[in-house]
């Protein structure tokens, strides 16, 4: 049995994924109502990991938060 990969972290209101979807790892950034503010995919897991560390850094500042309002 395969294990699933994912990673998830909450911060200033923002939800911070990481899944692996077939072969293709995806980190995605959304606000509280669901709008994507970033995505970054690779195939490679070291590298997964470190896309999904690199957003929670930039997103912990809050002047990096961009909230969409519609």
């Amino acid at each position: 049995m395969k294990s699933s990969f994912s990673l998830k972290s909450e911060i200033n209101g923002l939800l911070i994924s990481t899944v692996k979807i077939g072969k293709v790892y995806e980190t995605m950034v959304l606000d509280q109502i669901g709008n994507e503010l970033k995505t970054m995919a690779t195939t490679y897991k070291v590298e997964a990991q470190h896309n999904h560390r690199n957003c929670v850094a930039q997103f912990a500042i809050r002047k990096n938060c961009l909230h969409i309002v519609r």
